[in-house]
């Protein structure tokens, strides 16, 4: 299964890729490989744009269990697609990470995990506590 990055130069095959038996590590973050990059630059992760979703380590049981919830949800949706595309890729702020929106099937995965109340629309600004 071959997936594609667009962005407004170029296009790249993309892998979604397994680590430790899940394609995604949590509701908003994924491991993929870029295979035509060198090999230290392969493997990596893309932190999906416009959403924040709970940590796994979160501050107490129900974010964290939101957080299992919501990791779930990204690992089936993404393991029954049938063709992914990232759209927007760019470096994240933190090193090793892109961020891009991700679309399944033609659908904005931001969209189904909010719509599964799994997520809240994130823009970059101040992110709120999933804690009551």
């Amino acid at each position: 299964m071959l997936f594609f990055m667009s962005t407004n130069v170029f296009a790249l095959d993309i892998e979604l890729r397994t680590y430790k038996n899940r394609v995604c590590y949590d509701g908003d973050t994924c491991y993929i490989t870029i295979p035509v990059l060198p090999s230290r630059l392969k493997k990596m992760s893309v932190r999906i744009l416009g959403i924040d979703t709970p940590e796994i380590r979160g501050k107490c049981p129900e974010e964290k269990n939101l957080a299992l919830r919501a990791r779930i949800f990204a690992n089936k949706v993404f393991k029954e697609a049938k063709n992914i595309e990232y759209k927007n890729l760019r470096w994240g702020k933190y090193g090793g990470r892109l961020l891009s929106n991700v679309y399944l099937d033609g659908k904005l995965y931001s969209n189904l995990v909010i719509e599964k109340g799994l997520a809240r629309p994130y823009d970059g600004g101040i992110k709120h506590g999933w804690c009551k």
